[in-house]
C-alpha cells in the first residue's frame, strides 16, 4: 500500500560532521525504508555535487478519513 511519508533529512556538506541544514520532503512510499531511500534520491539530484542528505527520520502523514454522509433517523414525536 502506496502511503504518503513526511521525511526529515540533515544536509551535509564535504566531510563535515555536523549538518549545515535540515529539511523536510514528503514522498509516496510503501515502507518507511523505501520513503528514506526517495527522499535522499530526490534531494541528491538538487544539491551541489560537495553535498549530501541523509534521512534522520520518517514518519506517516495521517491525513483525516472522509467525512460520512448523515442519515435522517425518524424521530418519535
Amino acid at each position: 500500500m502506496i502511503t504518503p511519508y513526511s521525511v526529515t533529512l540533515e544536509l551535509y556538506r564535504g566531510a563535515a560532521y555536523a549538518p549545515f541544514a535540515r529539511q523536510h520532503l514528503r514522498v509516496l512510499a510503501s515502507s518507511v525504508l523505501d520513503a528514506c531511500s526517495k527522499a535522499e534520491r530526490d534531494l541528491n539530484v538538487a544539491l551541489d555535487d560537495v553535498e549530501y542528505a541523509a534521512a534522520v527520520d520518517a514518519r506517516p502523514v495521517w491525513q483525516p478519513r472522509p467525512a460520512a454522509a448523515l442519515t435522517v433517523l425518524p424521530v418519535a414525536a
